[in-house]
């Protein structure tokens, strides 16, 4: 059975609980660099394309890297972090064999770039779940998220209106609402079930989702952003 419905799933703090990691390296390499963020600055900046908030640093702060080799090194960081101490959430393993057993397409949308989210799915033995990856790098000019979700949908063949995606951003959740798609806020700590009020539904754990729930989902109205 096939359905004609479809699931895009963030990448950081979705599938892959990074986001100690990304800050931690980012907040590493910025410091070599001689600049300090407090927390405030970070959630400013929370599920952002990388490319976009590297040139707001190199204005507003006088960062003097470019995108890819901010990238690159603060990935080289963050990934000794990573395979020190990643790990899959069993809830979300079972909810992604659940709707891969029944045919449902999957994608992944994220603001990363392709090496390294391609690196990170890997690593977690991720990949066999999803029909394709879309990164940053896939879309015009680098495109933000509306781009990334819309691509994701065209390469899946369903219609926006018709996905669901589940991104843990307040940044994401617009985008995906822009996109015409419905969308679920993932909430991994109390405030950030708060910060995600704008999704139509909010989880905080992947125990309180089903093929059966997505399908009733699906047929409701989409509310009006």
């Amino acid at each position: 059975m096939s359905f004609d419905f479809a699931v895009i799933f963030d990448m950081d703090g979705v599938l892959v609980d990074s986001m100690q990691g990304i800050h931690e390296s980012f907040d590493e390499l910025l410091q070599q660099e001689k600049i300090i963020f407090s927390e405030t600055e970070h959630k400013r900046f929370f599920g952002q394309p990388l490319r976009e908030v590297v040139l707001i640093w190199n204005q507003e702060y006088g960062l003097k890297l470019t995108p890819k080799e901010f990238s690159q090194r603060a990935f080289e960081i963050e990934y000794q972090k990573l395979i020190q101490r990643a790990e899959v959430d069993t809830g979300l393993i079972s909810f992604l064999n659940e709707l891969k057993q029944n045919q449902v397409p999957l994608a992944i949308g994220t603001a990363s770039e392709k090496k390294r989210a391609n690196a990170i799915i890997e690593f977690l033995k991720l990949k066999p779940f999803f029909k394709t990856i879309v990164s940053a790098d896939d879309v015009p000019n680098r495109g933000g998220k509306k781009e990334i979700f819309l691509k994701a949908a065209k390469l899946l063949e369903i219609a926006p209106q018709k996905c669901v995606v589940i991104d843990d951003a307040p940044y994401g959740i617009q985008a995906a609402t822009n996109a015409g798609m419905k969308t679920i806020g993932f909430a991994a700590t109390p405030n950030a079930k708060k910060e995600l009020e704008a999704s139509d539904v909010v989880i905080t754990d992947f125990g309180q989702i089903s093929l059966e729930k997505i399908k009733q989902f699906i047929k409701t109205p989409k509310r009006n952003p």
